[in-house]
């Protein structure tokens, strides 16, 4: 009976730990144009809800890094600090696999990367008929910027992956083309997205996004290994910033200052998460932010370590 009690025990702390592997991105809203993914500032607490119960999420297990999508699963796995494309499913029905390796991004996204790659693969159509694809991945960081997600307006990269496929069915001579188009809302170190957006063939784009960050438990979702010490050193000094009017604008400087100065991201807010002025600064040095001529409500001075965004403070600018 003990022996009996103890495997249920385990059976559900390991599912337990299994779901804390999980980030939903349960909320569908619009998708942005093209137009639009090109800008630097994506506002969804402004776009228009389509589903808010949708069943997205991307999950990291032993090393593979799996994105649950409508029209497919794809799965990633991590080699050094590069997430790699192995092969999807598609329900129940649909299994392929490559047989070499089609770099997607570095865990360290950074603006500018870009990746391109030709692959193969081989598959299986309802366990019974083989499929084979050849294709390629273009994997590309054009646009770095700053999304506003429940209420926070955080530092991305986004990260565009190209997927075009030409499909073979063995007994068939013809081949099926596809294209599928993937855009990531990145934070600097994060393997998971805070936001997707898909593009498939001639279907409408689809996006779906976390409703806000405390919808991320932090259970490897960050690949960085953190010093507690060291972000406890950077938030003293975040939480001593302080914004003096001047001629020219806000002068955002700190009055604590840490042993090795940090580069710290500086953004001028409204309650309303619309971004007015943005700058960057050392820790130990100052920066000037321009005033908007005409804004809504109260403003805010955002300052966020620019290696890790999820050390950030928020205070009243007082104008």
């Amino acid at each position: 009976m003990r022996a009996c009690l103890f495997f249920v025990m385990f059976i559900i702390m390991w599912l337990s730990a299994a779901a804390g592997n999980r980030v939903k991105l349960d909320r569908e809203v619009a998708p942005f144009e093209q137009d639009e993914l090109k800008q630097p500032l994506w506002n969804l607490d402004k776009r228009s809800t389509l589903d808010d119960h949708a069943t997205v999420f991307t999950r990291m297990a032993a090393g593979v890094y799996y994105e649950w999508m409508p029209d497919r699963c794809r799965s990633y796995a991590l080699l050094g600090d590069t997430l790699v494309y192995r092969g999807y499913n598609a329900g129940r029905y649909e299994r392929m696999i490559l047989e070499n390796r089609a770099p997607s991004r570095a865990v360290y996204a950074a603006h500018g990367d870009e990746l391109f790659s030709k692959f193969t693969a081989r598959g299986l159509l309802y366990d019974r008929f083989h499929t084979r694809e050849c294709g390629t991945l273009h994997a590309s960081a054009p646009v770095a910027g700053h999304i506003v997600l429940g209420a926070d307006t955080i530092a991305v990269v986004l990260q565009r992956e190209d997927i075009v496929t030409t499909k073979y069915y063995d007994g068939d001579s013809t081949a099926l083309e596809q294209r599928t188009v993937i855009h990531r809302w990145l934070r600097p170190g994060m393997i998971h997205p805070v936001a997707v957006q898909i593009e498939t063939d001639s279907l409408p784009a689809r996006l779906f996004s976390m409703w806000s960050l405390s919808d991320d438990n932090g259970e490897n979702s960050s690949f960085l290994q953190r010093d507690e010490a060291r972000d406890q050193e950077i938030m003293v000094v975040l939480e001593s910033a302080t914004a003096t009017r001047t001629g020219d604008g806000l002068e955002i400087s700190f009055s604590q200052h840490a042993d090795t100065p940090f580069q710290v991201n500086v953004h001028l807010i409204d309650t309303a998460g619309n971004l007015y002025a943005s700058g960057t600064l050392w820790s130990d040095g100052t920066c000037t932010l321009k005033l908007p001529t005409v804004w809504n409500g109260n403003l805010f001075v955002a300052v966020i370590y620019a290696d890790n965004p999820q050390l950030s403070y928020k205070f009243f600018a007082g104008i």
